[in-house]
């Protein structure tokens, strides 16, 4: 069993469904439904169940070049599907998709394996995310890193998430924190959203370190699959689900 491993009931391949299907959802949010909040609530468990398969397949992998070069080709594939989405065209230049960031993360990994000046060239890694525009920024690469440096201190991969999500929220909390009666669920919708990304947190508890049953290029495959799914055919999609989460959202 890994050590990164609590209970040990969820395989890499069931985490891995969960993080799709639950990007799925915020992508239906983000894009087709975009005052529905809880849909987008559902979808911060994606990215650190992402984030930390990148590190699982750093730690594991044979030949980090050709790792580095599949997370560059699936980058590569996905940036048409994600700019139709975002901007409606060919290019979205201050935009990037996630495969730029996790490549970001896998870099800053291994740069910060080799110590010394190898943490400067990892700082410069999660500094390129801003610079490059990839999704979640520096925040994002940074909290890949926090993996590999939790494991190297022997704390569990769920801290990673906690310090990732207060990174990513602490500002935001600054400023709503006054705002929120936590007795009154009306004002529920203050709360920043990347919040909920702690719901990852038993999740990855769970894991027993094995890999499972799921071809690893169905992950590959089904982030601009489902883009270009959304992009294409938004319109039926908004049809078929408005009533179910106009409903439920009333």
């Amino acid at each position: 069993m890994s050590r990164h491993t609590g209970y040990g009931r969820l395989s890499g391949s069931t985490l891995k469904v969960i993080a799709i299907l639950a990007m799925t959802v915020d992508h239906i949010g983000a894009f087709l439904f975009p005052d529905i909040l809880w849909l987008r609530y559902i979808g911060r468990l994606t990215f650190p169940i992402m984030g930390f398969f990148v590190y699982e397949g750093w730690r594991h992998t044979r030949n980090i070049r050709r790792y580095g070069l599949r997370l560059l080709l699936f980058a590569a594939v996905s940036e048409i599907p994600f700019n139709l989405i975002h901007a409606g065209g060919l290019s979205a230049p201050h935009h990037q998709n996630i495969g730029f960031t996790l490549l970001l993360g896998l870099l800053a990994l291994e740069l910060s394996h080799k110590g010394g000046l190898g943490w400067v060239g990892a700082g410069a890694a999660c500094l390129l995310g801003d610079l490059l525009w990839v999704d979640y920024g520096s925040a994002g690469v940074l909290s890949i890193l926090l993996f590999g440096t939790f494991a190297h201190i022997k704390l569990p991969a769920a801290l990673s998430v906690a310090a990732s999500t207060l990174l990513f929220t602490y500002g935001q909390w600054s400023v709503v924190w006054p705002h929120i009666e936590w007795f009154s669920p009306a004002t529920y919708h203050l709360i920043p959203p990347q919040t909920w990304a702690i719901a990852a947190i038993p999740l990855l508890l769970l894991y027993n370190g094995k890999r499972g049953r799921a071809p690893g290029w169905l992950f590959y495959a089904f982030y601009p699959g489902h883009l270009l799914l959304l992009y294409l055919y938004g319109p039926a999609i908004i049809g078929v689900l408005s009533p179910l989460l106009r409903g439920s959202a009333g």
